[in-house]
């Protein structure tokens, strides 16, 4: 079995070499994952609840590789996950490699452990006669990302062919993502120096790598977007291509929350007749199998898949602690080329900073101010202002008077409101052909309300 090294962390060497991202029908890729995962990672990370800033993590994975007919296929199995410390807020990580390198090497003996027993499992001869594997390695630094977005919408029936899921009556239906669905234009950054989280690695040949990105959904996160890429360092370039991706994920029973007591009637109520407010009863929550496809269709072949993947069970190894995910208030917006805090904008050099540039656009329609508004009306609308636009938490600013609100946000907006209109149609032109709305000719073609006005239609929850 072949064993990688991470070999990340000395990026100097390789500055003058360009990283170049190309698109192959011949190379494939599978991502076999567990609901549970996605949660376990969310918890473990203290991120409890709603969406409240990025945080991440990386994996070792066992991957079983074919080929044939000059295409490969690698099926990609995690097998334990470490983050480390790093520095979040609602846009931005913060972290250094060393501390990546570290956390994953403490628990590289049992993830290797753990692919051996894998291997030697009934799944794993499956995927060996039915994939006719031909080469099984242990492979570092894939990795998992929280954006912000309210995850998959299991309610529509009008989402597109690439996302199914399987329904609380054992129906396969379509879904639709919701808001931002893929890696911003920061996570694709091709700067060897300041590379994006997509192309991390600087050594190696033929190394698979996989990103995933997660959501809440309402309170839970799960993935809604995976790409898988193979790595090849050359004489004068760091290449990677991206295939046709399958991730497929085996769900958990539906799980039904114990009803709330209810409150009996007290003699005001019985005098007025007056029913007591009862707590709300929660619906089941639905953790579902999912198939999300990158290039293609989902294939009834994916659904006999996670059938089998749903017969074994294991436990990867963790080691995550929310102690290493530190809050800061960091504002979101990022000029282009310009990090609004201090230091270096590199993801994997020394400081390792990387900031996501599409800032959940809230400031894409300027709030008009009422004169003859209440001095506590526009201290109300100042704290929702600087929490929309630059993401300090409404809890930070509950105590400042108004005058302090005030500061507060010229400062702000002095610093960092003279390019937002520019910096957001670039963003929202990069996300729209990211996702395959329109092309680069389409995007030259069209204007800036055009634009405008049909990122309001595919994403308006996000605006």
């Amino acid at each position: 079995m072949n064993r990688y090294q991470i070999q990340t962390a000395n990026r100097g060497k390789n500055s003058h070499l360009k990283i170049e991202d190309s698109r192959s029908n011949d190379y494939f890729s599978i991502i076999l994952w567990d609901a549970f995962w996605t949660e376990h990672i969310q918890l473990l990370s203290g991120m409890e609840g709603k969406y409240k800033t990025e945080y991440q993590c990386h994996m070792w994975t066992l991957v079983l590789r074919t080929s044939t007919d000059y295409q490969i296929l690698d099926i990609n199995i995690p097998l334990g996950f470490a983050n480390y410390k790093q520095d979040v807020s609602s846009a931005s990580v913060d972290f250094h490699l060393n501390d990546v390198e570290r956390e994953l090497n403490e628990i590289k003996k049992e993830a290797e452990k753990l692919s051996k027993e894998i291997l030697n499992s009934d799944f794993g001869k499956y995927l060996s006669n039915i994939f006719n594997i031909k080469e099984a390695m242990v492979v570092p630094m894939s990795n998992i990302h929280a954006h912000p977005g309210q995850g998959l919408n299991l309610n529509s029936d009008i989402g597109r062919e690439s996302v199914i899921f399987k329904d609380k009556d054992n129906q396969w239906k379509k879904a639709t993502k919701t808001g931002v669905s893929g890696f911003s234009g920061t996570d694709y950054r091709s700067n060897p120096n300041d590379p994006g989280i997509c192309f991390p690695l600087s050594e190696g040949r033929g190394q698979p790598i996989f990103s995933l990105i997660m959501q809440h959904r309402e309170n839970v996160a799960e993935v809604i977007h995976a790409e898988g890429r193979i790595f090849n360092k050359e004489k004068n370039s760091l290449e990677y291509i991206k295939g046709v991706t399958a991730f497929i994920q085996k769900g958990i029973e539906w799980i039904s929350p114990e009803p709330p007591a209810q409150k009996e009637p007290t003699w005001l109520n019985t005098m007025f007749e007056v029913e007591p407010f009862q707590p709300k009863v929660e619906e089941p929550r639905l953790y579902p199998d999912v198939i999300i496809t990158d290039g293609t269709t989902p294939q009834e072949w994916m659904k006999e898949l996670i059938e089998e993947w749903k017969k074994i069970d294991y436990d990867p190894i963790w080691n995550i602690e929310k102690n290493r995910v530190i809050t800061e208030r960091i504002p979101s917006f990022k000029r282009r080329g310009k990090v609004t805090v201090g230091g270096s904008q590199s993801l994997f050099g020394n400081d390792g900073y990387y900031m996501d540039d599409y800032d959940d656009y809230s400031y894409l329609y300027p709030k008009n101010q009422n004169n003859f508004k209440s001095t506590s009306d526009k201290m109300r609308e100042l704290r929702k202002e600087l929490e929309e636009s630059y993401q300090i938490p409404y809890s930070e600013t509950i105590t400042l008077t108004y005058k302090e609100l005030k500061a507060m946000k010229e400062k702000l907006d002095e610093e960092f409101g003279n390019n937002i209109g520019d910096d957001l149609i670039e963003n929202m032109r990069e996300i729209l052909m990211n996702d395959n709305f329109i092309s680069k000719e389409k995007n030259k073609m069209m204007s800036d309300d055009d634009i405008k006005d049909m990122f309001d239609d595919i994403y308006g929850d996000v605006v």
